[in-house]
């Protein structure tokens, strides 16, 4: 017998007299017949393929040039037997390799040159991986693409100068844009900042014109309260002049007798008359005084002598001489 040894990443497979024995060696030292036995390691971890100078026609008849595509794989330890009884160990060549030119053209014949070159360039290594896949999928179960990279393709000059240009005048055109862009923005800040103060305006205004509707409906409730405390103080000053006046006629009421008021006319009858006394007069002359009058003329007769004669003094002779003498 003799040794082999298996390194990390990879696995053992044995082939005796052509043919593909079912066994697989992990990392390590196995043992095999020699002569009848052969042995191969097989890589099992990510690996890379790389495939140079790829044509790339467009939709418009330009011919690109990929001077390299790079296509990361790993192999799923568990389909390998799998993969290498089917297709051998050259499986990266034939499902990856190989078919990477066509599936490059098929892709760029549905674009543009400048879609390939600029617009959609960075797409492109996500296109070419979705067909790879869908392939390989249905064909060479085992083989997973992780990803693909490629580099800008090579375009002929006369098509690399227009790109020159067309990008020198992009790069204007951006140029412009940008101070467009800062000009409008600095208009918009000056429009902001009007709007601003016009709502600072309008709000120190609307907080003004509040001020002063409270201040008015301040005074307004004062001045209601004022006219209702003096509508309430008059009607109190009226309530009690009328209740005075009604117990003053009560009084009254009970006080008018008829003695009283018999008291009360001879008082205001003998209020207005005069009394003169002397020796040329008789014993006693009473004259009414008129209303109009300076209370010496027109002497008149008196309507009650009974009451006249009940309220006179009585003059004695002699006291009308000795005020003579």
């Amino acid at each position: 017998k003799s040794a082999v040894r298996v390194d990390e990443g990879s696995r053992g497979l044995y082939w005796r007299n052509g043919a593909l024995l079912p066994g697989i060696s992990h990392p390590g030292f196995h043992y095999m017949l020699p002569y009848v036995t052969e042995f191969r390691q097989v890589s099992v971890a990510m690996d890379t393929a790389v495939v140079h100078d790829i044509p790339c026609g467009t939709s418009g008849g330009a011919m690109l040039h990929f001077r390299k595509m790079e296509v990361v794989y790993q192999v799923n330890p568990a389909r390998l037997l799998e993969l290498v009884h089917n297709y051998s160990t050259d499986y990266v060549d034939l499902w990856v390799k190989d078919p990477i030119h066509h599936h490059v053209n098929t892709m760029c014949s549905t674009l543009t040159l400048h879609e390939v070159f600029i617009d959609r360039f960075a797409e492109l290594d996500e296109i070419l991986k979705r067909r790879l896949t869908a392939v390989i999928e249905q064909w060479a179960p085992g083989l997973d693409i992780i990803t693909v990279r490629m580099v800008k393709p090579t375009i002929p000059e006369a098509i690399q100068d227009k790109f020159s240009r067309a990008n020198d005048l992009t790069s204007k055109l951006k140029t412009i844009n940008e101070r467009q862009h800062v000009e409008l923005a600095a208009v918009e800040k000056e429009r902001s900042l009007a709007v601003m103060a016009a709502e600072k305006d309008s709000a120190v205004a609307q907080m003004a014109a509040d001020a002063r509707v409270l201040k008015t409906t301040e005074k307004v409730a004062l001045e209601n309260v004022s006219n209702t405390m003096h509508v309430a103080r008059s009607k109190e000053r009226a309530d009690a002049y009328a209740y005075g006046r009604m117990k003053e006629a009560e009084v009254n009421r009970l006080r008018l007798t008829p003695e009283f008021l018999a008291m009360r006319a001879q008082q205001e009858y003998l209020k207005g008359m005069d009394m003169y006394l002397g020796s040329h007069v008789p014993t006693t002359f009473a004259m009414r005084s008129d209303s109009g009058g300076d209370g010496k003329g027109g002497g008149g007769e008196v309507e009650n002598p009974a009451l006249l004669t009940q309220g006179m003094r009585q003059v004695r002779p002699g006291l009308q001489q000795d005020q003579e003498g």
